[in-house]
């Protein structure tokens, strides 16, 4: 699991597998297992971090724990178990049929999810696999929905919640530049459909698959099913309907080509929107959280250890004095990025390596870079304050993933897994990370 923690940026995602025909020996499953690990760890090295909503596909030739061609694994939040303290909250993953995977790739993770958390009475979804099992979404069913016959954006950054007679939309003002990127290319009257988070708000997630009557919903039990999420909204032009209202698993709003065009406007703008519901249509509201992006605007995204737990607890003398010493670093970030001009959007890496003696150095990786030096260097002073915590025997390596004034956008570069001058000092050789790259650049 502390590979995991590593991989994942601090977050566990356990894999939990019954039923189906037990594999003939247990070590049959290590090949799938290692497939899984290089896969992940391939990810992870070029800054791409599983997070929930996302999923890994892959194929071997002998299949994945018992099942055979391509199958894949969606990530979701855990469930919180008694007893259980994790270091950040996890991620579960879940095993996908090669079906599922065909259409999950072209529309996210929540429908299959919430046919899955339907099929086994589990809400949201259940924290196992079941190996064997049939699928419960298939290319023919996509090829039914709303979903085929619309352009479709992934837009995780929104979220919808029904409530009493009202539809929200609320759209994290941080990422109203990727917002319009995907927008830019509709033509004004096209109908589109974003496909959004699940509103952790709700008490019932809809559920969808062909020929059902209706809108249906999957809640847990003793829920009032008072608060309903989707997994899509889409804006549909209609002469003669006006509002929001459930449609398969997601939302559509309807209205003219005027008024679907002032949504679309303030939803490029960063403004509030309302809209009256007519003729059985809910009212629709449109939000921002967070606000837009700004001058000054830090975000900490996750933190990454480049070590498994047994060295660290070797290694880190005070498990406090570390923890506050990385909290440290962020707000030593925030506090120069707010005292400076507002520059392009960054995906900056930030690692520090921390020597026996309370030695500490500091790599920047900028994305996508260019005029970055100055402050680069007001970055390493401000950093080169703090008083580095305690450790012994060897380094203890830490990096924090940081968006600076909103990001590069969607399209834009990413994180870096390690400082390019570490992967070049190492190129074509093995060793531990952080050990063998700092003997060659920073030996001690």
């Amino acid at each position: 699991m502390s590979w995991w923690r590593r991989l994942l940026g601090w977050r566990e995602a356990p894999v939990v597998a019954r039923g189906g025909r037990r594999p003939p020996v247990y070590r049959s499953l290590v090949p799938d297992e290692f497939e899984l690990f290089t896969t992940v760890f391939g990810l992870a090295a070029e800054g791409r971090l599983v997070q929930d909503g996302g999923f890994t596909q892959f194929s071997g030739q002998g299949g994945f724990l018992g099942q055979k061609g391509t199958h894949g694994i969606a990530y979701f939040p855990a469930e919180q178990m008694e007893g259980v303290n994790y270091p950040s909250p996890p991620l579960s993953a879940s095993l996908l049929t090669a079906e599922e995977v065909e259409v999950v790739a072209g529309i996210g993770t929540y429908r299959v999810l919430a046919l899955l958390g339907q099929r086994h009475r589990h809400y949201p979804c259940p924290p196992w696999s079941e190996r064997g099992r049939p699928s419960v979404l298939t290319l023919a069913d996509f090829e039914q929905s709303l979903l085929s016959k619309v352009p479709v954006a992934h837009f995780r950054h929104a979220r919808a919640l029904l409530q009493s007679d009202k539809l929200a939309l609320r759209i994290d003002g941080r990422a109203l530049s990727d917002l319009r990127e995907l927008l830019a290319p509709l033509p004004p009257e096209a109908a589109f459909a974003l496909l959004t988070a699940a509103d952790g708000q709700a008490n019932a997630r809809l559920v969808y698959r062909p020929g059902q009557g209706g809108p249906e919903a999957i809640a847990p039990p003793d829920s009032a099913g008072s608060r309903v999420t989707g997994g899509f909204v889409a804006v549909v032009p209609s002469p003669d309907r006006q509002g929001g209202e459930a449609f398969e698993d997601g939302f559509v709003v309807w209205g003219s080509a005027e008024v679907l065009g002032g949504l679309r406007e303030a939803m490029r703008e960063g403004r509030s929107f309302a809209l009256a519901g007519k003729g059985g249509c809910h009212n629709v509201e449109l939000r921002l959280d967070g606000g837009a992006k700004g001058p000054g605007r830090v975000q900490l995204v996750q933190g990454v250890l480049y070590q498994p737990d047994p060295m660290l607890q070797r290694r880190v003398v005070d498990r406090q004095e570390f923890t506050s010493f990385v909290g440290e670093m962020g707000a030593a970030v925030t506090r120069h990025v707010e005292g400076v001009p507002e520059g392009p959007g960054q995906a900056l890496t930030l690692v520090v390596a921390i020597r026996p003696g309370r030695r500490a150095r500091f790599w920047l990786e900028f994305a996508p870079g260019g005029e970055v030096a100055e402050l680069e260097a007001g970055l390493q002073r401000a950093l080169g304050e703090l008083r580095a915590p305690a450790v012994r025997e060897g380094p203890v390596a830490y990096a924090w993933h940081v968006l600076l004034w909103g990001g590069p956008g969607a399209s834009g570069p990413s994180f870096a897994f390690l400082p390019r001058a570490w992967a070049e000092a190492c190129a074509g050789e093995e060793g531990i990370v952080p050990d063998a790259p700092l003997d060659r650049l920073w030996p001690g």
